[in-house]
């Protein structure tokens, strides 16, 4: 009508839709409606254009313009509670009757009147109120009901009304959240001071649990009741509970670390649905013990907050500021303004038998939810609106009614940039589509998005038959659609004609070079051979003569130490068995091989020296395999000492008890296997050890890497704090020769 709105004619009258479907013109000059999207259009003469969602699930109710605060629900009777006060509806949505806020104001100030001499009292652990407000300043904070009441909170007092709206009880309390334990025990929680639980609610009987106490609710943003416990959720002390007579808070005693709750709803009796503040969502079982059954990633839901907590036959339903999610079973699906929800500032919310009523700043929404969950499969179909090939237009040819017909391109290799974007068609609503592709049926799907346009740079030569899987957030269905199969041709180069022509280009020239190769190969080695040999030979005997000034320094630290001492026997003999020792080193130094008696021998004399600096008080263990004969058994000269040498330096301190050092050689196969080790303690925690490697070990890993015959890891040294094991596996070698020791040869000490 262009004097009135827009008006819908049900059973031979005309309704007025205008206020349900939003629309706050009175101008309305045209009409049309889009049937595959169940979309009304209103064009008007001062206000726009109107799109109106006719979703026959989702009904909206202007109220009178009302800010909807709540619900309540008893038998036939439904109550909406609301910025002017408490309407009483019927099952067929009549009004039944309506409690104003002075109606509210008066019962106050006849409870002021009658008990003006004994209110509560910020003393007694009240929240004072200020009873001089006016009606018009009354603020409802919550509805919650029993079986025959309905109980509501604001900033005057709680109330209690009967089905008809009558008055049963009033308590000059302030509380933002109350309810009821297993019992029927009315309870309400101080915003600032502890609980109360009331044997007698009507003449202020209670018990009170003051904040003090750790176990006592605090900071509480919804209360809900089981048969067999009550709960409380708190925004920054996580989950309470009260069960016969006893709170209990689930972190102090380990049963959940989950801090900050926003909402709480009883899914079913054993069954809980928990929202936390800005992050994830939880569906707990707490048949025997606590336990979360599912968690919901706050990644996985529309929008950063959390509004209210419902549920319907398994369903759990979650209202912030995007819109309804709801999810079962690890499905989730999404509605916002696309589906009806044009205000999606929710303030309250309930499930009434099959409907959803949710509370927003004007008026309230009435959800049909089995109609809304309805899983309506649309024929969906993705169209190509746009194809380019190295950012230019591909086959204009192949485009009808602006979108491409063709299902496979094949471009030549050098055009294998490939930019394209799709759009849906057929699905109401298209806003609840998101989409990732990939480019072969093994690749892995790139992350999802709501993009409909695909960059594929640099596309090697191949087939690539571009799949998109398609999420409806609407129904919860998830479908894979082909979308364009690439064929990028190969180049001349990458054909298998061409490689198999060099191939046999490249063996024929690699069978002559290689024929040269040997050839000159052979030349050389014999030239070579001894020189190699040689050069060998050298090395080894520089590294056997760096042993002799590396040991005697050490040795005469040793001496030194008797000297400070002013120990002169003891220096004497030590000296008498120095001497003995470089006479040793002077003989088994030049040498490539000694037996292994022989190191045996120089092991222990060397081992003699360095007990004595520390009072005898080390033990030496040497164990020789039986099938070992010492005397033909031929070992690199002095290669273990600087071993010992480091235990002794650092494995025992003055109070260590019972140092041991053990040594053990063994043959296996043709390799000698010597273990060495201490039951010293200090050794992996050495400075020495950590930031300076051994001079000594140094020299002995380099000689292990030029033995003829050497394996590739020789040397394992292991620290721990219960000693050190050094494990050296040496090849077997060949009897020192006659050669070997050159007359004209001078060791340098």
């Amino acid at each position: 009508s262009k004097d009135g709105g827009i008006y819908q004619l049900e059973e031979n009258r005309m309704v007025d839709r205008s206020a349900a479907f939003g629309v706050d013109s009175k101008v309305i000059l045209a009409l049309a409606y889009d049937p595959k999207r169940n979309v009304l259009y209103a064009g008007s003469n001062d206000q726009g254009l109107y799109a109106i969602t006719l979703a026959e699930s989702i009904m909206y109710e202007h109220f009178g313009g009302r800010l909807v605060m709540g619900f309540g629900h008893i038998a036939s009777t439904t109550a909406v509670l609301h910025d002017q006060g408490l309407t009483l509806l019927d099952s067929a949505g009549g009004e039944v009757t309506r409690v104003r806020l002075e109606d509210f104001k008066k019962v106050e100030a006849a409870y002021v009147q009658k008990y003006g001499n004994n209110l509560p009292q910020h003393k007694d652990g009240f929240f004072e109120l200020d009873f001089g407000l006016a009606a018009s300043d009354i603020d409802f904070y919550e509805i919650i009901q029993t079986d025959s009441s309905f109980w509501i909170s604001s900033n005057i007092g709680i109330y209690e009304l009967d089905l008809k709206g009558q008055f049963l009880s009033y308590l000059p309390v302030h509380t933002f959240v109350m309810g009821f334990t297993p019992d029927g025990r009315f309870m309400d929680s101080n915003p600032y001071h502890g609980m109360r639980i009331y044997e007698d609610p009507r003449n202020m009987l209670y018990k009170y649990y003051s904040d003090t106490f750790s176990y006592t609710p605090i900071f509480l943003s919804r209360m809900v009741t089981s048969p067999h416990k009550t709960y409380f959720s708190s925004v920054f002390r996580g989950l309470y509970e009260w069960k016969e007579g006893v709170f209990l808070n689930y972190l102090d005693e380990d049963i959940w670390e989950e801090e900050k709750i926003k909402a709480l709803h009883l899914m079913d009796e054993y069954t809980l649905a928990i929202g936390s503040e800005f992050g994830d969502f939880f569906i707990a079982e707490d048949r025997d013990g606590f336990r979360i059954k599912e968690t919901i990633s706050k990644g996985a839901i529309e929008g950063n907050s959390v509004q209210f907590l419902e549920s319907w036959q398994g369903h759990l339903l979650i209202g912030n500021e995007k819109g309804l999610t709801v999810y079962k079973n690890g499905k989730i699906r999404f509605f916002d303004e696309e589906q009806g929800f044009e205000s999606k500032l929710f303030q309250s919310a309930k499930v009434i038998g099959d409907m959803l009523w949710l509370g927003t700043q004007v008026g309230y929404y009435k959800v049909d939810l089995p109609a809304l969950l309805n899983q309506k499969d649309f024929p969906l179909e993705l169209r190509i609106t746009q194809l380019e090939v190295n950012h230019q237009s591909f086959a204009p040819s192949g485009f009808s009614w602006f979108s491409f017909q063709e299902k496979e391109i094949e471009v030549p290799h050098q055009q294998n940039t490939i930019y394209l974007s799709f759009k849906p068609t057929g699905h109401q609503f298209p806003e609840k589509l998101q989409y990732r592709y990939r480019l072969k049926p093994e690749d892995s799907w790139n992350p999802i998005s709501k993009e409909t346009a695909l960059s594929l740079p640099y596309l090697p030569a191949g087939v690539y038959p571009v799949e998109v899987e398609v999420m409806d957030r609407h129904t919860g269905i998830t479908r894979v659609f082909p979308l364009l199969e690439i064929k990028v041709k190969a180049a001349f180069y990458q054909r298998a004609s061409f490689w198999i022509i060099l191939f046999v280009v490249f063996l024929a020239v690699a069978a002559w070079a290689y024929k040269a190769r040997v050839a000159h190969l052979r030349r050389k080695e014999r030239a070579k051979s001894e020189n190699v040999r040689r050069l060998a030979e050298t090395k080894m005997e520089a590294l056997r003569s760096q042993m002799n000034p590396h040991f005697i320094f050490n040795a005469l630290n040793s001496l030194q130490y008797f000297i400070l001492k002013s120990d002169t026997d003891g220096a004497l003999d030590f000296m008498a068995k120095f001497s003995n020792l470089i006479r040793g080193t002077l003989d088994n130094s030049p040498k490539s091989s000694i037996t292994l008696r022989e190191e045996v021998n120089y092991l222990k004399a060397y081992f003699a020296i360095e007990n004595a600096r520390m009072n005898n008080r080390v033990q030496l263990d040497i164990s020789i395999a039986p099938d070992l004969d010492p005397d033909k058994v031929w070992v690199p000269p002095m290669l273990l000492q600087p071993f010992v040498e480091n235990s002794f330096i650092h494995a025992f301190s003055d109070s260590h008890p019972e140092p041991g050092i053990f040594i053990e050689f063994k043959l296996e196969g043709q390799q000698l296997h010597c273990s060495l080790g201490d039951n010293g303690s200090g050794l992996q925690d050495s400075p020495a050890i950590k930031t300076h490697e051994s001079k000594g070990l140094k020299l002995v890993k380099e000689r292990l890497k030029l033995m003829d015959g050497a394996v590739d890891e020789p040397l394992d040294i292991r620290y721990s704090r219960s000693g050190t094991m050094v494990r050296v596996i040496l090849p077997l070698l060949a009897p020192c020769s006659e050669t070997d020791i050159r007359p004209n040869e001078t060791p340098i000490y």
